[in-house]
């Protein structure tokens, strides 16, 4: 830090949370502070902090700040203010995929193919049936008719002369 900084930190108490402070706790030092880093802000700290030039709010939102009228403050005084806007993006969006993979029984799926298992029956119908149901005529041939067996590359039927 360069000369003439003077970091201040509430002294340790027996908190719940670091998002636990007091205005006792913080007013010593509110009255004569250039910046305010943190989590919380006691109801009325920001009044007294008549010096104030940034808050930084170690927060994604500021909706907080805006139920308490700091937002009116903060301006009037031309106080700077700071979020950590999209810090946990990355981290929110790899807790929805595994949300919606687990959603989908994806992780068991993929063991199953992992396996080689088959992930079948679907509809009640076992694995080997779906390759059996491809030799079954659909409807009788008639005679001079020929149709097309799966796997080949007519689609048509076609009739003998």
């Amino acid at each position: 830090m360069p000369a003439g900084i003077e970091v201040v930190v509430p002294a340790p108490a027996d908190y719940l949370s670091r998002y636990e402070t007091t205005y006792a706790d913080l007013e010593p030092d509110a009255r004569e502070a250039d910046a305010f880093i943190g989590w919380t802000a006691p109801t009325g700290i920001l009044e007294i902090a008549e010096k104030l030039k940034i808050l930084s709010w170690l927060h994604v939102g500021v909706d907080d700040l805006r139920q308490i009228g700091a937002f009116s403050l903060l301006a009037q005084r031309k106080t700077k203010l700071a979020n950590i806007a999209e810090a946990n993006a990355i981290a929110i969006a790899e807790h929805m995929m595994l949300m919606l993979a687990l959603a989908k029984n994806a992780i068991i799926k993929h063991q199953i193919a992992v396996d080689g298992r088959s992930s079948f029956p679907v509809w009640g119908m076992k694995a080997g049936d779906r390759r059996r149901q491809h030799r079954r005529p659909c409807r009788k041939a008639r005679k001079g008719v020929r149709y097309a067996r799966p796997g080949s590359t007519s689609k048509q039927k076609s009739r003998r002369r």
